[in-house]
């Protein structure tokens, strides 16, 4: 299979990496120009190409990691884009957390040009990409699936198929819903034990043994305790999240009056500390318990 492969960030960077040690030939794009660190050397099987359109035309399969839902549609669907070059019976992956209008949009388009696209978004952050021990939600043909499902068993480690076209996006958004809604709910948690005067490592380990315990818990309490901002997941992309979990609920007529105290946190904090801190600032406009500056850490998150 010949792959083509479009973003190389903080998630896509590490993946790439994974596909290569695996042994595959990728052909990759990156709009910025720039490779990450882990791809910056010389790297047998990797090869840079210089358009979405020669790109499009030499892959089987193509996978794309972006920002967000406008990104999407510029990569795919512009006349310069991938669906306009594509192979008929290739296959497009968007791993790209968007929204299930984009990713049927795609799809519709990708089969009137004799193909098939999936939206596939991820979760488990920079450290899932570089241990392969992503979640990936699937939509669309179980046949496209069937086809890409050696790669990314190389990426992830529970690959869900939830149904047809745009299912995977909504599963993503179902996914991001309950990370903000814990999220919010370990920063508060970490301001009233800090409060009591409580040892939040001790805290952390008493959550882990019971039924409030999760990975997510652990790691939102730790950096807190250790008085880091930065980023295992931006608060300016779990901002754009919510603001897609919003619209889908708006779409189904379903009310989500959490996702909307969540949010409109996310903007108080972005305005108030920038849109580059950790999701873990969710509690910082609640008190000064939350307002260290920023420490060293690895990046490493889990959204």
């Amino acid at each position: 299979m010949k792959i083509g492969w479009v973003g190389a960030g903080l998630m896509g960077g590490p993946m790439v990496a994974r596909l290569l040690d695996a042994g595959y030939d990728i052909a990759l794009y990156t709009r910025s120009g720039l490779l990450p660190e882990s791809l910056a050397e010389a790297r047998s099987g990797l090869e840079v190409v210089a358009s979405l359109g020669e790109l499009a035309r030499r892959s089987d399969a193509v996978f794309t990691i972006l920002g967000g839902p406008q990104d999407v549609l510029d990569v795919y669907l512009s006349p310069g884009g991938l669906i306009p070059h594509m192979q008929t019976g290739a296959v497009l992956v968007d791993l790209t957390t968007s929204s299930v209008e984009v990713a049927e949009r795609v799809a519709a388009a990708a089969a009137e040009r004799g193909g098939w696209a999936l939206d596939a978004p991820v979760s488990g952050g920079p450290f899932g990409a570089e241990s392969g021990t992503l979640s990936i939600m699937v939509g669309g043909q179980a046949r496209a699936l069937e086809s890409v499902r050696e790669v990314l068993a190389i990426l992830g480690n529970a690959i869900v198929h939830h149904g047809g076209t745009g299912t995977g996006q909504c599963a993503k958004l179902v996914n991001q819903l309950v990370v903000a809604s814990v999220t919010e709910a370990c920063a508060e948690a970490f301001l009233l034990g800090r409060q009591a005067g409580l040892d939040i490592g001790k805290v952390a380990e008493s959550l882990a043994a019971g039924a409030a315990g999760s990975p997510l818990s652990r790691f939102v309490l730790d950096r807190l305790d250790r008085g880091d901002q930065s980023p295992g997941f931006k608060i300016a992309h779990l901002r754009k999240d919510l603001e897609l979990v919003l619209a889908e609920g708006a779409r189904l007529g379903v009310p989500l009056p959490l996702a909307v105290l969540t949010r409109d946190a996310t903007q108080e904090v972005e305005r108030r500390l920038g849109g580059e801190v950790g999701t873990q600032m969710l509690g910082f406009r609640l008190g000064s318990g939350i307002a260290a500056p920023v420490a060293e850490t690895s990046g490493r998150g889990l959204a």
